[in-house]
């Protein structure tokens, strides 16, 4: 009975749930300022990645960045495991755009071409755009309902 009651909360949620009333704008502002501070700086870095490249470098660091300012101001206070699965996807997929060379040390030429890093960056960004929508937006039962399930 709690399991249920409890989806039913989850599927009622809207954007004002997600913060809390005691909300503090000085530390909500400075965590955003040292974010776009360090997106700036890794921006400014000398690379020999293209500009998009960059710019899909950084859309998804702000994407993966936005669950945890969610958690960090939320009032449920769960464990933030969400938002640390997707601080995981930032370090491992957009992070490396910015911090490694495009040439490897064994090698002489470059490691991948730009096309498929661009085209691996896409894919990451949607994907991660796709888990922040399904996750904080779930579907409404009565659609839900008719999606085939896995009964275990």
């Amino acid at each position: 009975m709690d399991n249920h009651s409890e989806k039913s909360d989850i599927q009622k949620r809207n954007w004002d749930d997600f913060f809390s009333h005691n909300f503090s704008p000085r530390l909500f502002s400075s965590i955003v300022f040292s974010f776009f501070l360090l997106l700036i700086s890794m921006n400014l870095i000398e690379n020999e990645n293209t500009f998009s490249q960059q710019f899909l470098a950084s859309c998804i660091l702000f994407v993966c960045f936005l669950p945890f300012i969610i958690w960090t101001f939320g009032s449920n206070v769960r464990i933030p495991a969400f938002p640390f699965m997707v601080l995981l996807y930032a370090v491992f997929f957009s992070l490396p755009v910015f911090l490694l060379p495009k040439i490897s040390i064994h090698f002489n030429q470059p490691r991948f071409d730009d096309s498929l890093i661009e085209e691996s960056l896409w894919i990451v960004l949607i994907g991660v755009i796709s888990m922040c929508v399904a996750y904080y937006f779930p579907l409404p039962k009565n659609i839900s309902q008719n999606i085939p399930h896995l009964k275990i």
